[in-house]
């Protein structure tokens, strides 16, 4: 009998991330950011943290996903679009990213909420994809609140190498055929080097395109709002 594949929660995390932890991964965090401020190279700056309180490597993976320096931030910040002024825009979605983020957060898998105002996942794909039991519904999800927005154009990036990017490929314009909504899906070798490039809107929560961008918009800050209730959120 098939089991049901749900991209939810990790066994450990509500004991990583609850209660006993949580004073200790808010001063980590604060320590982190201190050297990230100051030039601290992220690895090295995660590395001495991740010592000094005793943190375990998917703890020490979040708060690296969760912190972010002023400098990055601030600029971060400058080159951000409104949800309310996508209107007649182009879109450019980095589709793993925002669709595993959203799968992982209808499965009650853990979101963190970055300093930069970004929500990310801890979900991997290790070079396959591999479609869950909230696919469809994370799917529908974004379709709504992508013709709430009303783009002039909404273009999907999906990573070629990976493994069943086809295969999502052909779901995701036959979910658009089916609702009518006018969607490219595009598989490519190395979609953050085109999301960085490109005019017009990037839809993604990862740091090194959000750094190169010409202008992006919080999406998932949007999806979380209005699509998934009792989202399990961790903010630091």
């Amino acid at each position: 009998m098939h089991k049901p594949r749900h991209r939810g929660t990790h066994p450990s995390d509500d004991k990583l991330f609850g209660d006993r932890y949580l004073p200790r991964l808010e001063d980590a965090a604060q320590d982190l950011n201190y050297l990230l401020d100051r030039q601290y190279g992220e690895a090295s700056a995660s590395k001495i943290v991740t010592h000094r309180y005793r943190l375990n490597e998917r703890q020490r993976m979040a708060l690296r996903r969760i912190c972010a320096s002023k400098q990055d931030i601030d600029k971060r910040a400058a080159s951000e679009v409104p949800f309310e002024e996508l209107k007649d825009q182009v879109l450019w979605i980095d589709g793993f990213n925002l669709l595993i983020l959203t799968e992982t957060a209808l499965g009650g898998g853990l979101i963190l909420k970055g300093y930069d105002g970004c929500y990310r996942d801890m979900s991997g794909i290790y070079g396959t994809y591999k479609r869950v039991e909230e696919t469809p519904a994370a799917i529908d999800a974004i379709g709504r609140v992508l013709h709430d927005a009303a783009a002039a154009e909404i273009n999907w990036l999906l990573d070629a190498p990976v493994s069943n990017s086809g295969r999502l490929k052909q779901l995701l314009l036959d979910y658009a055929d089916a609702q009518d909504y006018d969607w490219s899906v595009e598989t490519t070798p190395n979609p953050d080097r085109e999301l960085a490039a490109v005019e017009g809107v990037v839809i993604t929560s990862d740091a090194w395109v959000l750094d190169r961008a010409n202008a992006w918009t919080n999406l998932p800050e949007v999806l979380l709002d209005d699509e998934v209730k009792d989202a399990n959120l961790l903010v630091l």
